[in-house]
């Protein structure tokens, strides 16, 4: 008697978070225009930690900032989900900005006269979604800061400080939240400290990450790492290890 083999298990369809379709930025630079981002294709999944690296004015920040809509592609499209992100504009861009994604930059910009509670419901006093107060203290205690709420930004350390702007970006429950240089201003240990808790609190919120370093130690903690070299994409790599990534960056250095 003969058996018929199971069927095969259905494939796993991973929903796109950011998708960049032949994307060219280009600059004024006098008379001639100088192009930063040179036909960039690329996915990144939802739910994944995505790091960019590459040579100081490959296109790193520029990338992070047509991905977030904080700046506009010359050509090609930029989507976030299912939202064509260059067919938008002025209060429509702003308020999906907003609503739907989170900023973290090396410059913490806290605002010295709020508390750190405050500073994290920031969002939602310049009209973004409503963050109650279970949310913010579930997201202080997220980041560590549980008992800092009352605190300004001024009693903080680096590290507090950069934590707080990390749960300011979570705490509107974004969809990807997009990080450029978090620990470029931290000290080795604060900066490993601060990485440990912005992955841990982007995969409880099962949120996708987008973060520009020079760093291949926080680079390795991602899942995959997006070489920039000549406003292309010079390099994937998937599952890195520190050790691939600083042979990547020594031979993108060797080669220019």
């Amino acid at each position: 008697m003969s058996h018929s083999a199971p069927p095969p298990h259905p494939l796993t369809i991973v929903p796109t978070a950011v998708q960049f379709t032949d994307v060219r930025k280009g600059f004024l630079d006098g008379e001639r225009t100088v192009e930063v981002l040179r036909g960039v294709t690329v996915r990144i999944a939802a739910g994944s930690f995505t790091a960019v690296m590459g040579p100081s004015g490959s296109g790193k920040s520029t990338l992070l900032n047509c991905a977030a809509g904080l700046d506009t592609p010359t050509s090609g499209t930029v989507s976030v989900g299912d939202q064509d992100l260059t067919a938008m504009r002025g209060d429509a861009l702003t308020r999906f900005r907003r609503d739907r994604l989170g900023f973290v930059f090396q410059a913490y910009n806290l605002l010295p006269h709020l508390t750190v509670a405050e500073n994290v419901t920031l969002p939602a006093l310049l009209g973004g979604p409503a963050i109650d107060a279970a949310w913010q203290r579930e997201v202080l205690a997220l980041v560590g800061l549980a008992d800092k709420a009352d605190r300004l930004p001024g009693e903080l350390s680096g590290g507090q400080a950069q934590r707080v702007a990390i749960a300011r970006a979570m705490a509107t429950r974004p969809e990807v939240v997009f990080a450029d240089e978090p620990t470029g201003a931290l000290d080795p240990h604060t900066a490993h400290h601060v990485m440990q808790v912005l992955q841990r609190t982007a995969a409880r919120l099962s949120q996708t990450l987008v973060l520009v370093t020079h760093d291949p130690a926080v680079a390795a903690a991602a899942d995959r790492v997006l070489f920039l070299d000549g406003g292309v994409i010079a390099v994937d790599l998937a599952e890195p290890t520190v050790a691939q990534i600083s042979a990547q960056l020594t031979s993108l250095s060797e080669a220019r």
